[in-house]
């Protein structure tokens, strides 16, 4: 079955915001790992405004401005 929603521009413009708060949060020593996963899900979950996510603490750091709900 294909997504309904494809990835957009706006969706890439996140990730790289993103990766670049990642790069310099790594640098710090703030991130340990490494999320690409939660960069594009975060990217992705940006153009709609939210993420419904358990592991929220994964997403703060790299989207600060995201609204994230945690049942």
């Amino acid at each position: 079955m294909p997504w309904p929603e494809a990835w957009a521009s706006a969706d890439t413009q996140a990730a790289f915001i993103a990766w670049n708060r990642y790069v310099a949060g790594k640098r710090q020593g703030i991130i340990t790992r490494r999320p690409i996963a939660d960069v594009l899900i975060g990217a992705f979950a940006m153009r709609f405004q939210g993420l419904l996510t358990r592991n929220s603490s994964d997403f703060r750091q790299l989207f600060p401005s995201l609204p994230i709900l945690e049942p």
